[in-house]
């Protein structure tokens, strides 16, 4: 779930609390978890990541974020070879339509950012370490909140100042993904009010 945590608050910013629940698998270990990432009321995020599937299931992950005057939905499914992707937009108005994304191999991407960054030819500060850091902190959170059923407050770790490559990481979302106009509309001139995330697999371990 740390990547998913890290896309979240590249997204909305640090939340103020976590609550998470399980179901376990025959060894006693979590076979599915969910956590709920509080801001406050003002808005909300939802993390599923499950290996109990079946096994016929591919594994998947996709997103939903709710705005103001719309939604964007995203599914990935991984199968044989490259994963097909489906991104879509329901505006408040009218229909829903597809948006189109490039296609790419994932993997490769990521490879060639990293490999991009370590000859200083890339911008390393959309995956830097300070925000691998918050990733991991909020994984650890979910985790003590397994163990304690209950609610773990962020407040302290949301309440640190945002650095320049946090503000360069957010510039480079703003400007990424999404065509102009639509960007313009959403992103600009409103905020996430609800972002939910899933992962799945027909493997315990493979969904998190």
């Amino acid at each position: 779930m740390t990547f998913d945590f890290d896309f979240i608050q590249w997204l909305m910013g640090p939340p103020i609390r976590v609550s998470a629940t399980a179901v376990n698998i025959e060894t006693g270990t979590p076979g599915e978890i969910t956590a709920v990432l509080d801001y406050g009321g003002i808005s909300s995020a939802t993390v599923l990541a499950s290996g109990m599937m079946p096994a016929s299931f591919p594994f998947s992950v996709g997103f939903r974020a709710l705005f103001e005057r719309g939604a964007f939905e995203l599914e990935t499914v991984f199968k044989d070879g490259p994963p097909e992707s489906t991104f879509v937009f329901f505006p408040e108005a009218g229909t829903s339509r597809i948006l189109e994304i490039p296609g790419h191999n994932p993997y490769e991407k990521e490879l060639q950012h990293f490999a991009h960054c370590i000859r200083g030819k890339g911008d390393a500060t959309l995956l830097d370490a300070q925000h691998a850091v918050e990733a991991l902190r909020l994984s650890l959170a979910t985790q003590q909140s397994l163990r304690d059923r209950g609610a773990i407050d962020l407040v302290q770790s949301a309440a640190r100042p945002q650095t320049e490559a946090f503000r360069r990481r957010r510039a480079i979302r703003d400007r990424c993904y999404l065509p102009a106009r639509q960007r313009c509309r959403l992103f600009q001139r409103s905020r996430a009010v609800g972002v939910a995330l899933h992962r799945g697999s027909d493997r315990a371990g493979e969904g998190g």
